[in-house]
């Protein structure tokens, strides 16, 4: 069996070179040209997202005052919001290939959460009651 038709590639299965510079010859790489600036916008955003799950992960086993009850209520305050910062990331990213203006957003989410993340970390000590006070 022959085949004579060129194959392509999905966004996903690119490299990030191909992602931002396309192929203005070929009319498949014109028409998802927005699919392929969502998917590499989301490729070069995702180590921050990481980043900000680390932070939450600190900020819920040494964010707070030890308790012999335990850590589990800010385990669980933490897995929420972890959760909820993947919804909203996966909502920016999809919403993105119908309107390239999105992009920002991609890069817009996980520096806000690292920012507000930091804030809280490296304050922390400050607004506790009853903090020792360097």
């Amino acid at each position: 069996m022959r085949e004579d038709q060129k194959l392509i590639y999905k966004a996903s299965d690119r490299y990030l070179d191909e992602l931002f510079f396309i192929d203005r010859s070929s009319y498949n790489d014109r028409r998802a040209e927005t699919e392929y600036l969502s998917e590499a916008h989301s490729r070069l955003s995702s180590p921050l997202i990481s980043i900000a799950m680390a932070m939450l992960a600190n900020l819920a086993v040494v964010g707070g005052n030890i308790s012999r009850r335990g850590y589990s209520r800010r385990i669980v305050i933490a897995s929420t919001g972890a959760l909820l910062l993947i919804i909203i990331q996966l909502s920016v990213q999809s919403s993105s290939t119908s309107n390239p203006m999105y992009n920002l957003f991609q890069w817009v989410v996980p520096i806000v959460a690292i920012s507000g993340l930091s804030f809280v970390l490296f304050n922390r000590g400050e607004r506790i009651k009853g903090a020792a006070r360097a």
